[in-house]
């Protein structure tokens, strides 16, 4: 997996764990990595919203009722994007 500024664009990396900053969703589009979506603030729910909605190119990180993300719930979404098409 491939994170932030990280070379995403290199074969080794099979999906990306983004935040949905705009230049990390722009690199992973142009790369064709798919991607996991674990938003920290800003804009960045807005292009989830454009991301998982309009165009279905994340796979999002849910949060629980506390708005914390689960180990558990990191580890489900990523084995999901590395044994989906």
């Amino acid at each position: 997996m491939g994170t932030a500024g990280g070379g995403v664009g290199h074969d080794s990396v099979g999906g990306f764990v983004t935040h949905c900053g705009w230049n990390s969703v722009l690199e992973s589009i142009c790369t064709g990595v798919p991607m996991v979506a674990w938003l920290l603030y800003a804009e960045q729910k807005l292009n989830k919203i454009l991301l998982l909605e309009e165009l279905k190119l994340v796979l999002p990180v849910n949060e629980s009722e506390n708005r914390l993300v689960s180990a558990e719930e990191v580890e489900k979404r990523v084995r999901e994007l590395m044994e989906t098409e």
